[in-house]
């Protein structure tokens, strides 16, 4: 008995130092075929910075728009950056080769497989780095993270930010907390309030943020919010391997990254006069790149947000975004009109993305949407599938402030015109806003016959009368014996207008008055206005409703130009 149990425990311990060794000759492998990884990216990265163009410009120069720590950042986006060499290419795909054989001997390490992610996706294979991530067998939040990684390399925002949300999920809290702080996205005025909130608590301020920051709501995902944790992967593959610019990695090369992106094309300085063998790598971001996250009036308050708090061409943004769907991305200033039904509302929405000058809808035919939203998860949609660059859409809405965004857009000219705004209700719930519609045919028989015409924006041509709609609501549309007065008057003229007029330089500005009675009010109204023996500016058009003791008004800035700019309306979807 004695002799049998030594018997089994003496192949019991073989077995266990049979193991264990196995399991040792499996970590040197995976430390060699690591290390044999380290060496190649380390070897193409140093091949690269010596076979870089050489390019000039004002990075050459320590006139910097910014300077983050170590580095020098323009704003400049004029020139095109330098194509790559093709010698650097073949190297790439040598590099990627050598990985591939790396990571068969080394499947469970995230670092190979993140850095083959990587560079597939620089070498614009996003099909090969999904491939590639989606066979992870790394830790699940890194899987998710390189899968999110190469859904956004290729188009597909919904799935990566899908991805994203599940890596962030699986998450140790340290990480977590880390890779959902916002800060250094966020435009002055806001830091202390977001500050404030502790990292466990900030779930709900930052669905708020991302939901504002969003570029489309019309489109499924939020491809700001996915290249933000893409920015966050490429960050964590660069600090644990050497990059084109052969610097240690720091808190300034992170925060650059964060905001603004990583390049996506290199090229070197001209070499210094004092030490020849310097080599001073350029990174140049992907442009056009524009400004999403708004400013910090409009993230405490959005409802009450206007147009111009949400600028896409900030001269000197906090954060850069270069859309792969958008060369351009324009600001657009549409017409709203808000009218009572019942219970809700009905929006009228103009749109013209003809009125920038230097437009790039040279199309017949865009895109166009129009999406309110009171919340993350709160949006509705109206979609003119294509339509012309000038339209109107009437959409239903609640009785209630919201946030409105009109999209349009032309997948062509990789073209995105955008206007965000809050809409609320008039403050004299008797009257409705004024819907100013294009004139040329007389006056329309019903409101959607009006709103069919509306205009693009609040501006009109000398050149051309408009038309003038209005609706009033409860007692006042039964009232008898009513006034009307339309009011075109000079809105505050600048300093300098008012010396160019005293000094004969141009014509002093001068109001339109336009008044009559009525027996009896209406539900709805509608009258032409002409303005053309007026100077262009800008005006305020203001309806005054009277009828005895009781007087309503409400108005609209508009701006009269010396030429028209509105055409044939598209009707409403």
């Amino acid at each position: 008995m004695a002799t049998a149990l030594r018997a089994f425990v003496t192949a019991a311990l073989g077995c266990l130092f049979v193991g264990e060794g196995v399991l040792a000759q499996e970590r040197d492998r995976d430390r060699r075929a690591r290390a044999h990884a380290v060496r190649a990216q380390q070897q193409f990265e140093s091949y690269r910075r010596r076979q870089l163009p050489v390019t000039y410009g004002r990075y050459w120069s320590n006139d910097c728009d910014l300077r983050i720590g170590r580095f020098c950042y323009w704003h400049d986006e004029a020139d095109d950056p330098p194509p790559e060499p093709e010698r650097i290419a073949t190297a790439r795909a040598r590099f990627l080769s050598a990985l591939d054989s790396v990571a068969l001997r080394a499947p469970e390490d995230g670092w190979i497989l993140g850095q083959r992610v990587r560079y597939l996706v620089e070498a614009g294979r996003g099909a090969d780095a999904l491939r590639a991530a989606t066979a992870c067998s790394a830790e699940p939040w890194w899987c998710a993270a390189l899968a999110g990684f190469a859904q956004h390399a290729l188009g597909d925002y919904s799935a990566s930010d899908s991805a994203f949300a599940r890596s962030v999920a699986a998450m140790a809290p340290a990480d977590r907390c880390r890779w959902t702080d916002l800060s250094d996205l966020l435009p002055d005025g806001f830091h202390r309030t977001y500050r404030a909130v502790p990292c466990a608590r900030r779930d709900s301020i930052n669905a708020h943020i991302w939901w504002l920051a969003d570029p489309r709501w019309s489109s499924a995902g939020n491809d700001l919010r996915s290249e933000f944790y893409a920015r966050l992967t490429m960050a964590a593959l660069v600090r644990q391997a050497r990059s084109a610019h052969d610097m240690v990695w720091g808190d300034d090369m992170a925060e650059l990254m964060l905001r603004y992106g990583w390049p996506t094309a290199w090229s070197r300085s001209p070499p210094s006069a004092y030490d020849l063998a310097r080599i001073s790598v350029v990174g140049h971001d992907p442009a056009p790149s524009f400004e999403f996250i708004p400013n910090a009036e409009a993230l405490r308050n959005p409802l009450h947000s206007e147009v111009t708090d949400w600028t896409p061409l900030a001269e000197r943004p906090t954060t850069r975004y270069a859309p792969a769907y958008a060369k351009y991305f324009r600001e657009l200033t549409p017409q709203v009109a808000w009218f009572a039904r019942g219970d809700s509302a009905a929006v009228v929405v103009g749109y013209d993305v003809r009125i920038e000058r230097d437009t790039v809808f040279t199309r017949d035919s865009v895109e166009a949407a129009v999406v309110l939203s009171r919340a993350p998860s709160d949006i509705a949609l109206a979609r003119s599938s294509m339509g012309a660059r000038r339209g109107a859409l009437i959409v239903p809405a609640p009785r209630d402030s919201i946030l409105l965004s009109v999209e349009i857009s032309d997948s062509a000219a990789r073209a995105v015109a955008r206007g965000r705004l809050g809409i609320r209700p008039p403050v004299d719930s008797a009257i409705s806003d004024l819907l100013l519609f294009d004139g040329a045919d007389g006056l329309p028989e019903t409101f959607e016959g009006v709103a069919e015409r509306a205009l693009g924006a609040l501006t009109v041509g000398r050149d051309a009368p408009f038309g003038v709609y209005w609706e009033l609501y409860g007692a006042l549309a039964q009232a008898r014996d009513v006034t009307y007065s339309i009011t075109v008057e000079p809105a505050s003229p600048s300093i300098l207008r008012r010396l160019a007029e005293r000094a004969r330089l141009t014509q002093p500005m001068r109001s339109v008055q336009l008044m009559f009675d009525d027996a009896r009010a209406a539900a709805s109204r509608s009258l032409i206005v002409d303005v053309s023996h007026i100077p262009a500016g800008r005006y305020r058009l203001t309806l005054r409703v009277s009828t005895g003791e009781t007087s309503t008004q409400t108005s609209r800035d508009i701006v009269v130009r010396d030429r028209s700019l509105v055409a044939s309306a598209q009707r409403p979807h």
